[in-house]
């Protein structure tokens, strides 16, 4: 009898042992960070502002951040004009573009990479400005006299 009862004592604590779940058993399921472009600004004939928000790590540091630029619709870290690194971690980053050419349509997405991969903002444009150049008038000469 006493032999029934260790086997069962053993059984119920095997039982109740494999339904509980160990903090230290689960495992963490990264994703890749998100990223979001919240602000184009101070649009001049060579330059550009952008403000980002990296909002979610996805469960793992985030290495680095930036943006990148093309005058193709999908800019990426592979396939770019222009790319910064504004440091790492979340939250909100500004990035400054320069020597771009006046009158043109840019593409920027925002990124962020994790241990995951790299998480991509959408694409926003924008068009820089164009040069404007004083036009000059003249009129014909009507009299013109001798002092």
């Amino acid at each position: 009898m006493k032999f029934k009862l260790s086997i069962l004592f053993l059984i119920t604590i095997l039982f109740i042992s494999c339904g509980k779940d160990s903090e230290d058993d689960k495992e963490i399921i990264l994703s890749l960070p998100i990223v979001q472009i919240d602000t184009i600004s101070n649009i001049t004939i060579q330059s550009a502002h952008i403000i980002s928000n990296a909002t979610d790590d996805g469960k793992s540091n985030i290495s680095s951040r930036g943006i990148c630029w093309s005058k193709d619709t999908h800019p990426s870290i592979d396939h770019f004009i222009g790319i910064t690194d504004n440091n790492n971690g979340l939250g909100i980053y500004i990035s400054e573009i320069l020597d771009l050419e006046e009158s043109t349509r840019y593409y920027v997405c925002s990124y962020a990479i994790n241990e995951k991969g790299i998480g991509y903002s959408e694409i926003k444009s924008f068009t820089t400005k164009s040069l404007l150049l004083a036009q000059v008038n003249t009129n014909e000469a009507q009299e013109i006299t001798a002092s």
